[in-house]
């Protein structure tokens, strides 16, 4: 399963949904709802739109806090 994190619950449902239709099982969440909601049965980490994020780098080291194993990628505008 994918974690699919983004600022607004709407926007990371609509990507929840992109994945549910190729097939892959997601779960939408906001980023501070995604601190509680991480497990070992997420098989990785979607951030969209990171640079929404005020201290992405933080953020992603209290994601890998939680847990090591998990990669997290991330869907950005930023060139």
């Amino acid at each position: 399963m994918v974690l699919i994190i983004h600022t607004t619950k709407s926007k990371a449902r609509a990507i929840s949904d992109i994945f549910y239709y190729m097939g892959i099982i997601s779960y939408p969440v906001t980023p501070t709802e995604a601190l509680t909601e991480i497990s070992g049965m997420y098989r990785a980490v979607l951030i969209s739109d990171p640079e929404k994020l005020p201290d992405v780098s933080g953020y992603t080291e209290k994601l890998r806090a939680y847990n090591t194993q998990i990669p997290i990628f991330a869907i950005s505008d930023a060139k």
